[in-house]
């Protein structure tokens, strides 16, 4: 920062701080230095105010997600080849060979399941 006009005496530079992130607090320490080395006077770090009480885990919702792994194709290839469909040996597998493996299979659902919580 420079002073180009006579007129100016006082200049004020605020740098917010985000103590829990590390990268943050370096760069606000690193520039800290920076302006004190050009002249500026700083606040003492204990005269900052205190970093506000970290916010809570929001309350748990009254079903739970739990993730569950998706069919993997080797599977569903297998279980068409049993059910007499016409399956190719590789590649990708036809949408209606899935939509018959999800409506023969309503439990595994596309991935995820929701249960009460414990």
């Amino acid at each position: 920062m420079r002073n180009t006009e006579a007129r100016k005496s006082h200049v004020e530079a605020h740098n917010y701080l985000d103590a829990d992130v590390p990268q943050l607090d370096r760069t606000h320490h690193r520039r800290r230095r920076i302006l004190e080395r050009r002249g500026f006077i700083t606040t003492p770090l204990e005269k900052l105010p205190a970093s506000p009480p970290a916010a809570r885990p929001a309350a748990p919702s009254a079903a739970v997600t739990t993730p569950r792994p998706a069919p993997a194709v080797a599977e569903v290839r297998a279980w068409a080849g049993d059910q007499n469909m016409d399956v190719p040996p590789r590649g990708k597998l036809r949408q209606e060979i899935w939509d018959a493996w999800h409506t023969a299979h309503p439990d595994h659902g596309q991935g995820a399941t929701t249960a009460a919580p414990p």
